[in-house]
């Protein structure tokens, strides 16, 4: 009885420390697939192509499967990815660096940029596309300029009120 509680502790703990410090699909489908009893779900992960409804998944079952109440998987997930190792302590790998490049290219001898030195003219970069004006609105017409539907009767003109358009 004491194995199986020890063997729990130590799956809860990987399962934090996954949350803590990893959070990628591929680590926490290598731990389902070490401590998931769910054969539907390892099937799942092993053969569709990642997605977030996939992954959201994944993550509530390895939630579960550790134990962790929702308030502290919110806790855990609220913090930003810590890079740390793994759990039994070994640090991470040392990551490696690319040297800053300088943003533009000079030539040897002038101090001028390139496009400069060759006689070209330099190309300027631009922030965006242009955003068109918006157009002003459009002027307000006078009641005066409404007209009527020409094509409308009057109440005058109708046969009901008018008794001379009967005859």
């Amino acid at each position: 009885m004491v194995g199986l509680l020890e063997i729990f502790k130590a799956m809860k703990e990987k399962i934090i420390h996954f949350f803590k410090h990893d959070r990628s699909y591929s680590g926490g489908v290598k731990l389902f697939n070490e401590f998931g009893i769910l054969i539907s779900l390892k099937k799942q992960l092993n053969i569709q192509a990642e997605n977030q409804h996939l992954k959201d998944t994944l993550f509530e079952a390895l939630r579960e499967l550790g134990g962790i109440s929702m308030d502290e998987f919110r806790g855990i997930m609220l913090t930003p990815v810590k890079p740390f190792g793994d759990p039994q302590g070994n640090p991470p790998a040392p990551a490696k660096t690319k040297p800053a490049k300088s943003g533009s290219k000079k030539s040897k001898g002038t101090g001028k940029p390139k496009a400069q030195a060759k006689g070209k003219k330099p190309v300027k970069k631009s922030a965006g596309p242009k955003q068109p004006a918006k157009d002003p609105e459009p002027p307000k017409q006078p009641k005066e300029a409404i007209k009527e539907d020409p094509l409308k009767e009057t109440p005058a003109e109708t046969p009901a009120t008018n008794p001379e358009a009967e005859k």
